[in-house]
């Protein structure tokens, strides 16, 4: 690793050299087909919304969305967004699975074991998995449902309490909750809830709010249903306020500069082009990967190697 960092400082030095213009858009070299190249972009994009381990107390998980300015902190049973752009109002919304069953008859959910892989996070209980996907179009939500918790349930509810400083409103016509500050902007939407069964058969599903705004219901029409379900709002927190600092639109974009020696790829990242700062993702040409290359690292700005 040491070697492939020293190799790869000289191309550091010159990506920052390079912060004053755009030059993705002249695509990758020859060498890397066009295919290959749709593939490193998928690839960096799941890497720049990969799940890590938290650094605030009382959490498991933090999964950062620099597309989305937010942050999601996963802990033991739930999850919580905060901003994480500059200049960005202070806010908070925790968001935690408490109930599921007939609506007349709500048992609580099995304490959770929770995972993450790549950008992916599960809380697995029992016949019940909650997961989250961390990606450019916001933080997906989803229920993965092996059985039913009962006989005889024609609809199933998924409650889940709401925390935080936002306030909910449930908006078109039960398919979306939009989260309001408390100037009244809406910062958040939970929206595209979607659902359907063992065969792909789609679901009626709707959303709900209860205990005056504290409680979040999806209710799903399961009579007939082959399990297992798959529920799936797309939990997609779309911010709606474009921060007044809010970074160049080019930040964070992937394919600033290219370089490629023999099997080697170093491909740039700008992070923050107001202060000039590159990162690099490093590429192996691999016949047997996927699309041909290889994720090897990520050099953050403030790597110097050794």
């Amino acid at each position: 690793m040491k070697t492939l960092l020293r190799w790869a400082r000289p191309v550091m030095i010159g990506l920052l050299a390079l912060t004053a213009a755009w030059v993705g858009a002249d695509g990758p070299p020859a060498e890397v087909s066009a295919i290959e190249w749709a593939g490193i972009q998928e690839q960096i994009e799941v890497e720049r919304h990969r799940v890590v381990e938290s650094d605030r107390p009382g959490m498991l998980y933090r999964a950062d969305n620099p597309t989305q300015r937010f942050s999601t902190h996963v802990g033991a049973e739930d999850v919580t967004i905060t901003p994480r752009g500059r200049g960005e109002a202070t806010w908070e919304l925790g968001l935690r699975l408490t109930a599921w069953g007939a609506a007349d008859n709500l048992q609580p959910v099995e304490f959770a074991h929770v995972t993450a892989e790549s950008n992916r996070v599960e809380f697995h209980r029992g016949p019940l998995t909650e997961w989250y996907v961390n990606t450019t179009t916001g933080l997906e939500q989803g229920f993965t449902i092996e059985a039913p918790p009962g006989d005889d349930i024609t609809e199933l509810v998924l409650e889940m309490t709401i925390e935080g400083d936002l306030t909910p409103e449930l908006v078109g016509g039960g398919q979306a909750i939009s989260f309001q500050h408390e100037d009244s902007s809406t910062l958040l939407t939970y929206s595209t809830l979607n659902a359907w069964d063992a065969t792909q058969e789609p679901l009626k599903a709707r959303m709900e709010l209860a205990g005056e705004g504290c409680r979040l219901r999806l209710v799903i029409s399961v009579e007939g249903a082959a399990w297992p379900l798959t529920v799936d709002p797309v939990f997609s927190f779309e911010q709606k306020i474009p921060s007044p600092l809010d970074p160049d639109p080019l930040s964070g974009r992937f394919g600033f500069d290219v370089d490629l020696d023999g099997d080697w790829l170093v491909v740039g990242r700008l992070v923050d082009r107001g202060f000039g700062t590159v990162g690099a993702h490093i590429y192996q040409r691999v016949g047997g990967a996927p699309t041909g290359w290889e994720h090897v690292v990520y050099i953050e700005p403030n790597d110097h190697g050794a």
